[in-house]
C-alpha cells in the first residue's frame, strides 16, 4: 500500500478544535491505515497533540501563539467574534489584534516554507480564517484541501465547490 501524506493544521485557540481534530484523525486512520498524518499547530494544541503521540512538523515550534492575543481581546471574558467592530472601542483589544495579525502573517510564512519543503496529498485545516495560504483558488494551492469551519462569521473561501462562491476567471 502506498503511504499518503496528510497535513492537519489544527486551531490553536483553546482545546476545542484540537479535541475534535484528534477524533477526526482517529477515524481517518481507522478507515485509511496507510495515512501518514503530521500536524502544524501552536500552543496549547501542541501539548494535546504530543500527549496523544502525534507527529508535529518542525514549523510548529515557531507557530505564533494565538491564544494569548484572543484572551487579551476578551475583555471581561467577552469576545464577540461575529462582530469584530466591537473591538474598536478598546485600545488593549486593538493592540492585541495588531499582534495577532503579525503572528498570522508569521504563520502564513511558516506554512509556505513547509509546503515548499514537503509534499502533501491532502491538507486539512481548521479555523479557516488563519490559513490564507490554502484559501487561495485550487490552481494556486500545492495540494487538495479540506476546510473545517465551525462558527458563525466564518466564510468559506471563493472557488471551493459547494461554498456558494465562484472564483473569478
Amino acid at each position: 500500500m502506498t503511504s499518503r501524506n496528510v497535513l492537519f493544521i489544527s486551531g490553536s485557540i483553546g482545546l476545542g478544535h484540537v479535541t475534535r481534530d484528534l477524533a477526526i484523525a482517529a477515524e481517518l486512520r481507522r478507515q485509511r491505515p496507510e495515512l501518514r498524518l503530521v500536524w502544524l499547530a501552536g500552543e496549547p494544541a501542541q501539548q494535546a497533540l504530543r500527549a496523544a503521540g502525534e507527529e508535529m512538523v518542525s514549523e510548529s515550534e515557531r507557530w505564533a501563539d494565538e491564544t494569548i492575543h484572543v484572551e487579551t481581546m476578551a475583555q471581561g471574558f467577552r469576545l464577540n467574534l461575529s462582530n469584530p467592530a466591537s473591538l474598536l472601542g478598546s485600545v488593549r483589544a486593538l493592540q492585541a489584534l495588531r499582534r495577532l495579525a503579525k503572528g498570522l502573517r508569521q504563520n502564513l510564512c511558516l506554512f509556505k516554507e513547509l509546503i515548499r519543503r514537503e509534499t502533501f496529498d491532502l491538507i486539512i485545516a481548521t479555523r479557516l480564517t488563519n490559513h490564507a495560504g490554502i484559501r487561495s483558488p485550487p490552481k494556486h494551492r500545492p495540494s487538495p484541501a479540506a476546510f473545517i469551519v465551525d462558527f458563525v462569521g466564518s466564510m468559506p473561501p471563493r472557488g471551493i465547490p459547494g461554498s456558494g462562491f465562484r472564483s473569478r476567471s
